[in-house]
């Protein structure tokens, strides 16, 4: 496909051509025109970010961009992390510093190195560098009432399966499911004998995540059509328990004749359900007393024939409400409407799914529109579910449509899966928007890399930079720049000063990070006057566990635990 970039402005036209300019002579400025043959040396690797700068780091995720600075390096020609190329902007390339993005792709051999190749291909530095891989990213189950024995379908990111330490599945109670298949984004797991109610767990060689979802979730159920049923409503919906199999007892079965044109039918008895709190011998208080921004409602749905016409109203009603039908249709009651068949023209489902929905978005007409009032917790009370209109045109059907088990609580991350949304993003999209940040880049890289060459201050104290970070206790703590042989000491927070050195050169000083050291800002004295660092110390701690009891415990009781850095 062509790509055709159209500048309307001379004056636009006339910038950009000066900004390549500029660019290029500053880079060709800061090059060294070596030999092929002169192997390539780093001294240190830092982040992009100009307010974190003076900050070495040994590790970083995928997508991330680093800034390599060394000796020699005009002529590197490659860049690996692991097994895994990084692509090479020769833009940002200079003798003594490059700009690159660890690859987004997880590495399939695990080396922890960085490989620079010289154009000649002979000349290669191997460099120790750690590509960070997160942890599984657990956002949802396909259903969340799958029986011992059944096939639960995790949905997130990052599921990975290493020969050295396979993926595992945890439900409640610790019991270990049966992995029936895996790929980057989805596991197809036997739920174990016995399973309780409660969050799972999904363990890879990169780490360990609990769901924030819970697993037959039982909070705050609102009907299940077994115990908390609709009856005393106009109608207290067609129940059914088999064709299909049921996830828990009963449910209510939507099923009949749908025209295809918005409100081209109106079938109560097909398609709707009543619970009126009144007649049904519920107390006066709304099922949820929070803020109606921050819920969410939940429910078992299974559409065994196709489904395309008409949405699935979602009305609460206030207490009072019985004995009407006149506020289904009533534009002044605020309402949710879900159609899932809207983009595809029609939605059928393999087997039972769980469906969740913001009370944020019970902002709708009958007919599509936006309501003029907002649903109020004085609403939160009844609750009518009915198949009609929505306001879009569709196509004649028949559905079949069942719904079991209505939850309905407190939003929580893995309701909705925002940061995996933004980790889709930070990982897998940079392309979309790769011309507007290369023109970024252009401007920003000359800012940062006119320094490229800097001359050496005669005597005056200049931090480049310090780390790993963060850092074990113990561990040797690294400041490079120059005339650091003129630092007379190094305070960390809390005024812990430190006068003896591991190392202390122009442009090398280390020391031992005591134990006894927490987490702020560094100073360096130094007879020119304080230099503070840009970002704060900080540190990784050898969580250790001495001890924990009972030995053997229900879900829901109290486990302790001791031991170090908990």
């Amino acid at each position: 496909m062509k790509s055709i970039i159209k500048i309307t402005s001379g004056l636009s036209a006339a910038v950009l051509l000066l900004v390549i300019l500029f660019t290029g002579m500053l880079f060709q400025a800061c090059e060294n025109n070596d030999s092929d043959g002169v192997m390539p040396d780093i001294s240190y690797i830092r982040i992009t970010e100009a307010a974190k700068s003076d900050s070495l780091v040994t590790h970083a995720f995928m997508g991330s961009s680093i800034a390599i600075m060394g000796q020699n390096l005009e002529n590197v020609d490659e860049i690996w992390f692991n097994d895994q190329k990084a692509f090479v902007n020769f833009s940002f390339v200079t003798s003594t510093s490059i700009i690159v993005t660890v690859p987004n792709v997880i590495p399939t051999t695990v080396t922890n190195m960085m490989l620079l190749i010289n154009s000649n291909k002979i000349d290669t530095l191997k460099y120790p560098f750690g590509v960070d891989v997160p942890a599984p990213f657990v956002s949802s189950l396909l259903c969340e009432y799958v029986a011992d024995g059944g096939t639960a379908v995790v949905k997130g990111n990052f599921f990975i399966d290493d020969p050295s330490s396979p993926l595992k599945v945890f439900f409640p109670g610790n019991l270990e499911g049966i992995i029936q298949s895996i790929s980057i984004n989805e596991i197809k797991v036997l739920v174990p004998q016995g399973a309780g109610v409660g969050p799972i767990q999904v363990k890879s060689i990169y780490g360990s995540t609990r769901s924030t979802f819970w697993f037959r979730d039982d909070r705050n159920i609102v009907l299940d059509f077994d115990v908390l049923t609709a009856a005393g409503g106009w109608r207290s919906g067609k129940i059914g328990n088999s064709n299909p199999a049921p996830v828990s007892g009963n449910y209510v079965r939507f099923q009949g004749a749908m025209g295809g044109a918005a409100g081209a039918t109106w079938g109560e008895d097909d398609f709707s359900f009543n619970l009126w709190p009144s007649s049904n011998g519920r107390p006066d208080a709304p099922f949820y007393p929070g803020e109606i921004a921050d819920a969410v409602i939940k429910f078992e749905c299974y559409v065994v024939d196709p489904w395309s016409a008409s949405a699935l109203q979602m009305i609460f009603t206030p207490y009072s409400t019985s004995g009407t039908n006149s506020y289904i249709a009533d534009d002044a009651v605020p309402r949710g409407l879900w159609i899932p068949w809207k983009e595809s023209g029609t939605y059928k489902t393999e087997g039972w799914t769980t469906v969740t929905l913001p009370l944020g978005n019970f902002k709708y007409t009958a007919s599509g529109g936006t309501c003029a009032n907002a649903l109020t917790k004085e609403m939160l009370r009844g609750l009518t579910f009915f198949v009609y209109s929505g306001g879009v045109e569709g196509t004649d059907c028949t559905p079949h449509i069942c719904i079991d088990i209505y939850v309905l609580y407190l939003q929580n991350s893995s309701l909705y899966p925002i940061k995996n949304m933004n980790m889709q993003t930070r990982f897998i999209k940079y392309s979309k928007w790769a011309l507007l940040f290369a023109m970024m880049c252009i401007v920003s890289a000359g800012l940062f890399l006119t320094s490229c060459e800097e001359d050496t201050p005669d005597t005056k104290v200049v931090l480049k930079s310090f780390g790993p970070m963060p850092i074990a206790r113990g561990a040797e703590l690294k400041f490079i720049g120059y005339n650091l042989d003129r630092v007379t000491a190094v305070v960390l927070p809390e005024g812990l000063s430190i006068t003896t050195f591991t190392t202390k050169t122009a442009s090398l000083l280390t020391l031992t990070v005591p134990q006894e050291a927490v987490p702020g800002l560094v100073v360096l004295k130094t007879p020119d006057g304080d230099i503070t660092t840009k970002t704060p110390i900080g540190f990784s701690e050898p969580i250790s566990i001495a001890s924990f009891a009972p030995a053997t415990i229900k879900p829901g009781l109290e486990l302790t635990i001791t031991g170090d850095y908990l």
